[in-house]
């Protein structure tokens, strides 16, 4: 479990978002048969959570080896190795993943180490991951996570697409960070509710060493993916805490029904929200280049790209948070000729607000501080480097970059 400082926010409003209203014990189940457990915790999670379920869930509760090996398999079946190879080599030209990263493999194998329960929405499958012949009191807390999105997508419909939608990244991982905020806040409010003894068998030994363990292994990632993986849990809490605090469940039940729309909306719950102004990539490369995908290019990923230049956090930009507030919308194209990559990236800046083009051109320098920089009329920034060119030109509330092996694609990525 992350510490309340790494959520994000005032830890006092945080402290207070994730306690009830009203003092809540939950009832002992330690001593109950497994099936009695599930029950007295679902409708622990009903009162809690103020929604009731239309019908029963059923739970499987699989071995650490057997729900790795289930995660990997839903994970493979949705995530397609032409997609791992588009968003490495994407992720590769913004500095965020080192050349030829298997981002597939690795994702795979992280998710299947560290997942310790999930809801499939589309099936309604429910696993929690038990890892002895009984369910520990950390188990039984990952089930009150588990059964929230359950019930929640009984009550509410889980705003969530089917699979992955090329073109709408940043809108699906604000509603992700919705559906997981909301399930964190109503699992740290059913831990709170339980005895203090419960609590305290927390802290046993197993469950300490293998919360090391998953830090250790998610610390050894890209800072950028490390954010990724992240973000739906510590913002998305923020988030759900802020819908909290302005109207009960009642306003986080709202969210549901208009969910947020970007990861800018996330990031700044206080702020009205606005919808993404629509953005496309002006350039077009002829054969033998070949457009392979269209995606957008949230607050929330420019945030990560921001923070760790090259992936590297001593590089990181000390005004990134601020500066992504004034995103307004982005897109992201990559090119493939064979072996070689051309990105091209357009962000749009709020309008009246400061430029995001010097942030950006910044950000590159530090990505890629061994390139030899110049500048022509028209461009922020020319770099000619030992494996890609880029150049990085302002407009009018919009800021484009252009990433390909020599500067004369990468000047025709920005139009």
């Amino acid at each position: 479990q992350e510490g309340l400082g790494a959520l994000g926010g005032d830890t006092g409003e945080l402290l207070e978002c994730l306690l009830p209203d009203e003092p809540y014990s939950a009832a002992p189940v330690g001593d109950l048969p497994p099936r009695e457990q599930v029950t007295a915790i679902a409708e622990a999670v009903e009162e809690l959570r103020e929604l009731e379920f239309r019908e029963p869930v059923e739970p499987r509760f699989l071995s650490p080896d057997e729900i790795s090996a289930r995660v990997r398999e839903l994970f493979l079946e949705e995530y397609t190795a032409a997609a791992g190879d588009a968003e490495s080599r994407i992720l590769a030209a913004l500095g965020a993943v080192p050349a030829g990263t298997d981002l597939r493999s690795l994702r795979a194998d992280l998710l299947g180490s560290q997942v310790a329960g999930f809801y499939d929405p589309q099936t309604g499958e429910l696993v929690v991951r038990q890892a002895g012949d009984e369910l520990t009191v950390n188990d039984r807390v990952v089930l009150a996570h588990e059964l929230d999105h359950a019930l929640t997508d009984q009550a509410l419909d889980l705003p969530l697409p089917d699979d992955l939608r090329a073109g709408r990244e940043d809108a699906d991982l604000a509603a992700t960070a919705l559906v997981e905020g909301d399930a964190t806040m109503l699992m740290q409010r059913y831990a709170a509710s339980l005895s203090l003894e419960d609590q305290l068998g927390s802290l046993d030994q197993a469950s300490i060493l293998d919360a090391v363990q998953a830090e250790a292994d998610l610390a050894e990632l890209p800072p950028y993916l490390q954010a990724e993986l992240r973000f739906p849990y510590e913002a998305g809490l923020s988030f759900a805490c802020d819908r909290y605090a302005a109207g009960g469940w009642d306003a986080v039940d709202a969210a549901y029904r208009d969910p947020p729309g970007s990861s800018v909306e996330i990031l700044f719950p206080e702020r009205s929200p606005a919808a993404p102004s629509p953005v496309n990539v002006p350039g077009l490369l002829l054969g033998p280049w070949e457009r392979v995908t269209t995606s957008q290019l949230g607050a929330a990923q420019l945030l990560w790209l921001l923070e760790a230049p090259g992936g590297d956090p001593a590089e990181g930009l000390a005004n990134a948070r601020t500066t992504v507030g004034d995103w307004m919308g982005g897109s992201l194209e990559l090119w493939r000729r064979g072996p070689d990559s051309a990105v091209g990236v357009v962000i749009a800046d709020r309008p009246g607000g400061p430029s995001l083009c010097e942030t950006v051109a910044e950000w590159y320098r530090r990505s890629f501080d061994d390139d030899d920089e110049g500048r022509d009329e028209g461009y922020e920034v020319v770099t000619d480097g030992p494996v890609q060119d880029a150049v990085v030109a302002c407009f009018e509330d919009e800021v484009r970059l252009g990433i390909a092996p020599d500067l004369g694609t990468a000047a025709a990525l920005v139009g």
